[in-house]
């Protein structure tokens, strides 16, 4: 008897940057582009985004160092067992001397985790905080049955003296 039983996996779309994220990025750039040459020196910005497969996490990590997993490319299909968790994080920076009509937040971000279901994505948690990584693992911490079901590891640093 046969009792090495495969996980049913579904093919899922690995979802795209957040388009609030996005929106700022580009309002930036489009702001900085229209600005005289003196002022557009030193203007920058930057569009960070990255896709996760949980294999782990360290309920005493910062930022994306508290999971560890397999990194996704947005935009690509790929099949995963039912249950597994995908942490998806955005993030858009711009710095500028702003005309005062044209003013752009200076950051904006965006974090999700995802669980796959047998009918694609579905998003658990959602946060546009700077401390992300505490919202979703402590949605994480207390959602333990999500984390076992899963079979993401928890990691613990220990310190030492």
């Amino acid at each position: 008897m046969n009792t090495n039983v495969q996980p049913v996996t579904v093919k899922v779309t690995i979802p795209e940057i957040d388009e609030f994220v996005l929106s700022h990025h580009q309002r930036a750039e489009s702001e900085i582009a229209r600005m005289s040459p003196s002022r557009r020196r030193g203007a920058e910005t930057t569009l960070q985004f990255w896709r996760r497969r949980l294999t782990a996490i360290d309920p005493n990590g910062t930022d994306g160092f508290a999971f560890s997993g397999d990194q996704l490319q947005k935009r690509t299909e790929v099949a995963l067992p039912v249950g597994a968790l995908i942490v998806a994080r955005d993030a858009s920076w711009a710095q500028a001397r702003w005309y005062a009509d044209s003013f752009v937040r200076p950051y904006e971000q965006n974090a999700r985790l995802l669980r796959v279901g047998p009918d694609g994505l579905e998003t658990l948690i959602e946060t546009t905080g700077r401390n992300w990584a505490r919202d979703v693992l402590g949605f994480l911490m207390t959602a333990e049955t999500i984390l076992l079901e899963s079979h993401v590891l928890m990691r613990s640093k220990r310190c030492v003296e």
